[in-house]
């Protein structure tokens, strides 16, 4: 599940530029040569996204089956999309920009959310990529760990794994 593309270094690409199709977010940019491109497919089962909802904006991850069809995970407890829903980038975590539409929810089959994603994968000719990079996503220097703490949870929250800052921390823009 992935594309090659003759278009590379010489050309401005780099690492973890987003790839459309028609305008649908369809994979990520995995390597760069000197002439040509590999993209990873949203299809591909190591193809993880943080997304949202369009309608809820409630956040989730969509991972590829190796199909036709997208998983839709991590929703908070109880919540079940509407189907023909859309699904967006969430632009969490800076892999890519927020709005990009990837799929619909098409059915739920044992508890499984399945996206179709706009895109038709075997139709692919010409992409589109972006060259995009999130601004202020690396590590501040005076960082220590008393800058962080875990998230206190609360019922019906959902939250990802991780840490997040409590401390109001300054950016400074490179």
């Amino acid at each position: 599940h992935t594309l090659l593309l003759q278009i590379g270094k010489q050309n401005g690409i780099e690492k973890g530029y987003a790839v459309l199709f028609n305008g649908s977010l369809i994979g990520q940019i995995i390597e760069v040569g000197k002439i040509s491109s590999r993209v990873l497919l949203i299809s591909d089962v190591n193809s993880m996204i943080p997304i949202v909802l369009s309608e809820s904006r409630i956040p989730g991850i969509i991972s590829g089956k190796n199909n036709n069809y997208l998983s839709l995970n991590f929703l908070p407890k109880d919540i079940v999309p509407n189907s023909g829903e859309i699904i967006q980038t969430s632009g969490h975590g800076g892999l890519f920009p927020s709005g990009l539409p990837i799929g619909m929810v098409d059915s739920v089959i044992n508890d499984e959310i399945l996206i179709k994603p706009l895109a038709h994968m075997n139709s692919i000719d010409f992409v589109q990529i972006i060259k995009w990079r999130a601004e202020n996503v690396e590590k501040p220097d005076k960082l220590g760990i008393e800058d962080y703490k875990p998230l206190k949870l609360f019922d019906n929250q959902n939250t990802f794994e991780g840490i997040t800052a409590r401390k109001v921390i300054e950016w400074k823009k490179l």
